[in-house]
């Protein structure tokens, strides 16, 4: 008598764990791959025993190993199944266009998810910040907003994350230009400063 679906996923869940495992640390690409390869196979077999976190893997990898089109369906499959850490990749992705057609709607959805379930997620406060400072159909521009937004993830965000040096740079334009508030050359160079300080680090 065949295995059940439950069962062949529970193997295939098992498989891509070792593959996990042994992948981890030595940065083993085909591992990876393999890893994938069962996970997905065990979220097709028991999507609701083992979709969350196959989903979960298979998005983490899917920016690395494959086409952008690819990891934005396995990011969106992990947020339905209950992962919200992808509400970010998701809006950029629509912002960009990136394996979509560009949505600057769905970005703003997306961004304003992010930050409900995690008030510290700063790359959504960044890229919100970027729609209120360029504005467009979706939104007006918002000099006030993009201001406080850029604010945020200057005050919080670790100063390895992209988006940190980004909103030093901003603030510093929004303060030389007067974009909404008061021209104000030394807040520009201070915040200018500091944001080279951040790339010269970073090196």
């Amino acid at each position: 008598m065949g295995k059940s679906k439950l069962e062949r996923a529970r193997i295939c869940h098992r498989v891509a764990k070792r593959y996990l495992e042994h992948s981890q640390g030595a940065g083993l690409d085909k591992e990876d791959k393999k890893a994938v390869f069962y996970y997905q196979k065990a979220a097709i077999l028991a999507t609701e025993v083992f979709g969350a976190e196959a989903y979960s893997w298979m998005a983490y990898w899917g920016e690395k190993y494959y086409s952008d089109a690819q990891t934005l369906e396995w990011c969106l499959e992990a947020i339905e199944l209950g992962n919200t850490e992808f509400y970010t990749y998701v809006g950029r992705s629509y912002y960009e266009g990136r394996g979509c057609v560009q949505n600057y709607q769905k970005a703003l959805e997306y961004f304003n998810k992010a930050i409900e379930v995690n008030d510290k997620d700063y790359n959504a406060y960044f890229n919100l910040a970027e729609l209120y400072f360029d504005g467009g159909e979706v939104v007006e521009q918002d000099y006030a907003k993009a201001l406080e937004y850029y604010t945020i993830v200057a005050n919080g965000a670790d100063c390895e994350e992209p988006c940190y040096d980004e909103a030093f740079r901003r603030l510093s334009q929004i303060y030389e230009k007067g974009l909404g508030v008061e021209p104000d050359l030394k807040k520009a160079f201070e915040y200018l400063k500091e944001s080279c300080e951040v790339w010269h680090w970073g090196d």
